[in-house]
This record gives C-alpha cells, structure tokens and sequence, in this order.
C-alpha cells in the first residue's frame, strides 16, 4: 500500500482522539518470516513479522510497538501501545471470496490491557481499534475499486 494521503483518512474517532494517522505500510517480501511497518505519523511505528502467510487468503502477523521510539507527546500513557497499559499483539488479514468478481477483506487483531478499570479502557480500546481498522479497509476499498 503505498502512502496514505490525509483526504484518504476517515477515521472519526481516532481523529477526534488526536491519534496519529497512517501514513503507510511496507512488507519487505510475500511469506512467513517477511518484515512489515505500519508507519503512523507522530514517530509511532508498528513493527509486524508474518506468522502464517497463503497467497491472495490470508496474511497474519506478531505486532511490536517499541514505547522508547514513541515520542512521549504522541499519546497519553495509557494509549501508548508497548507500554505499561496497553499492547497490540498481533493481526490477520482475511480475503474472503464471495463470488467470481467479489471480495470481502477482514482484518482481526488481539490486544493486551493491564489496568485497574480494564472494562471501561476495553471498551475505549476496543471502539479506538475498530475505527483504525475499519479505516485501513475502507482505504484498500477505495484503492481496489479504483484499479
């Protein structure tokens, strides 16, 4: 995906949030053991290795955001991913085929919360996790309509 330009960027909750929006992603090669960045603005940066890779299916990966590369005015505390309270483990994409011309994309992740009130902070992250993702797909829509 190449880089995402700010009018591509639908994401309302993160934006009222204030969190940083995607600039891009890059795999280094197609396969288990490949490199990918999910590149955000303000300095964070998700560090991703395939796990399980079937071409054109399904991609999934580990995720690792290192908190000492995230600049301490890019998120409260308690959002920054890595850190003491939160964490994102991993992600698959999904391409489900629903007919000879037809797909669905679906990406699922996982994350961690250590907090003494985790069931108010997992429905903040939860709502905060599918306005990224539902983002990122409406953006690979677009971009798949248009080609």
């Amino acid at each position: 995906m190449g880089e995402i330009l700010p009018l591509e960027d639908r994401g309302k909750l993160t934006r009222f949030l204030g969190f940083p929006r995607p600039i891009k992603a890059e795999l280094n090669y197609e396969g288990v053991g490949a490199y990918r960045e999910a590149i955000f603005e303000n300095g964070l940066v998700f560090h991703e290795t395939v796990t399980a890779y079937e071409k054109e299916k399904r991609m999934s990966f580990s995720i690792s955001a290192l908190p000492h590369e995230i600049p301490i005015t890019t998120l409260d505390e308690h959002l920054v991913i890595g850190g003491k309270y939160f964490d994102v483990l991993n992600g698959t994409y999904e391409l489900e085929k629903l007919n000879d011309t037809t797909y669905r994309l679906h990406l699922y992740s996982h994350f961690k919360l250590t907090t003494t009130f985790n069931f108010y902070a997992s429905w903040w992250a939860l709502l905060i996790m599918k306005d990224i993702q539902n983002n990122i797909l409406q953006i690979e829509k677009r971009r798949a309509e248009l080609h």
